[in-house]
C-alpha cells in the first residue's frame, strides 16, 4: 500500500513498490496520474478554500471527493446527481427516543418530535431521522432512504398512528403520503404536507419494521 504525505501518495513509497516487480509498473503510473489530478484540483479550489467558502475533506484514488462542504450558497449549471438523501439537522424533543428509520414533524417550539396519524397536532411529518447526534437530529427531508423491512416497490406508504411509523394502509382519518418505495428496504422520501382528512376506518393498521 502507498502512503499518504500532505494529500499525495509518496514518491519515495511508490518507486520501492514499483522496484519489486516488473508487473507493478502500472501502479507507479496509476500513481503520478493520481498526483497530477490532486494538484490540479488543489490548484482549483485553492481559491476558495482560502475565502472559507469551500471546505474539501478526503479525496480518493480517482481523484473524487470523499467530503466536500460549502458555505453559502452553491450555483450548480448541471444536473444534481443524488445517491442517497438530502437531510437537515434539528433540535428535538426527547432526543432518546429518536431512532433512525422514525419520522418526525416540527413542533411550536421548533424542534421535531415523533410523528402520528392518530392528531392533528402531530402532523404533518417532515421527514426521516437518520441519525442523533447530543441534542440534535439529522433528518432525512428528500432522497432515499435505506432503513425498513418488508417494503413493496412502487408502493405509497403513508404516516401512520403509531408514532414515527408509515404504513402503506391507513386507517387514521389523517392520510399524509411520506414517500414510494423503490426496494423492499429503501423508501424514496416525498412528504405531501397538504395531508388529507378522510373518514376513520374500524380495521388495525399495519405498520412497516424498520431494520
Amino acid at each position: 500500500m502507498a502512503i499518504i504525505k500532505s494529500g499525495y501518495l509518496s514518491k519515495e513509497r511508490t518507486l520501492t513498490i514499483a522496484d519489486k516487480g516488473g508487473a507493478l509498473i502500472e501502479l507507479h503510473d496509476t500513481i503520478s496520474v493520481v498526483n497530477d489530478r490532486l494538484r490540479q484540483l488543489e490548484s482549483q479550489f485553492a481559491t476558495l478554500v482560502q475565502r472559507g467558502v469551500m471546505n474539501i475533506g478526503a479525496i480518493d484514488s480517482t481523484g473524487a471527493f470523499v467530503s466536500l462542504k460549502v458555505i453559502g450558497d452553491a450555483d450548480i449549471g448541471g444536473t444534481l446527481v443524488i445517491g442517497k438523501a438530502v437531510a437537515q439537522k434539528y433540535s428535538c424533543q426527547d432526543c432518546a427516543i429518536l431512532r433512525p428509520g422514525l419520522l418526525v414533524y416540527i413542533t411550536k417550539d421548533k424542534e421535531v418530535a415523533l410523528a402520528s396519524s392518530a392528531r392533528e397536532k402531530t402532523v404533518p411529518a417532515i421527514g426521516v431521522v437518520m441519525g442523533v447526534e447530543e441534542n440534535q437530529v439529522i433528518v432525512a427531508i428528500g432522497g432515499s432512504v435505506d432503513m425498513f423491512e418488508g417494503l413493496i416497490a412502487g408502493t405509497r406508504y403513508y404516516l401512520a398512528q403509531e408514532q414515527g411509523k408509515i404504513t402503506a394502509k391507513p386507517t387514521a382519518v389523517i392520510r399524509q403520503i411520506i414517500g414510494i418505495a423503490q426496494s423492499s428496504t429503501e423508501l424514496l422520501i416525498q412528504p405531501n404536507f397538504e395531508y388529507r382528512i378522510e373518514k376513520q376506518q374500524p380495521e388495525k393498521e399495519s405498520v412497516v419494521m424498520l431494520k
